[in-house]
């Protein structure tokens, strides 16, 4: 019938907080909860625990970092999802969703392919051009601005009235060349 003293009570208090953050993580962990441990990790239950394993720390930064990468996908913005996945953060296998990964994959796809096209452009490189359209991800023609469309389809009229040209004057009359030259100087 002795009362516990101040202390004891103190620290039985804290080993079942322990106890009950460590559960609560580890239940987390294996359902692959990002909510429930971005809830933990946002509460400060995980602070008594100290220092985490390493596997466990990266579940709760990859929970931490998964509602600004599920806004992005919702955004369906290409420059905001490749700016949300850290590629240390994601880079085990089936770390992401496969739905997610696809869509990030397009993402970097799609931003790759418009920084090729750009780089076409500045060269003015007609045969590159072609070969990035004729290869383009799925609607990556509608990232690319006005001015950069006309562009393309200026520098892709002048490479074929060029070849039509070169072909009349190899093999064609007097007539196909005047036509040709015509067109390019159209």
């Amino acid at each position: 019938g002795v009362a516990p003293s101040t202390e004891a009570r103190t620290a039985v208090r804290a080993a079942r907080q322990r106890i009950a953050a460590r559960m609560a993580l580890r239940e987390a962990i294996s359902r692959g909860d990002y909510y429930g441990l971005a809830s933990l990790a946002c509460s400060g239950s995980l602070g008594c625990l100290g220092r985490l394993e390493p596997a466990q720390a990266r579940a709760v930064e990859r929970a931490l970092a998964w509602a600004a990468l599920e806004r992005a996908l919702v955004s369906d913005d290409d420059a905001a999802i490749a700016a949300a996945v850290d590629p240390e953060l994601w880079r085990e296998e089936g770390s992401l969703p496969p739905a997610a990964r696809q869509r990030l994959d397009l993402a970097r796809s799609r931003i790759r392919w418009v920084e090729d096209v750009r780089a076409a452009l500045r060269r003015r490189d007609g045969i590159a051009l072609r070969r990035l359209l004729e290869h383009s991800p799925p609607d990556a023609e509608t990232h690319l601005t006005d001015v950069e469309s006309r562009r393309i389809k200026r520098a892709s009229t002048r490479e074929a009235a060029v070849s039509r040209l070169e072909r009349a004057l190899r093999e064609g009359p007097d007539r196909e060349v005047v036509a040709a030259l015509a067109e390019f100087e159209s």
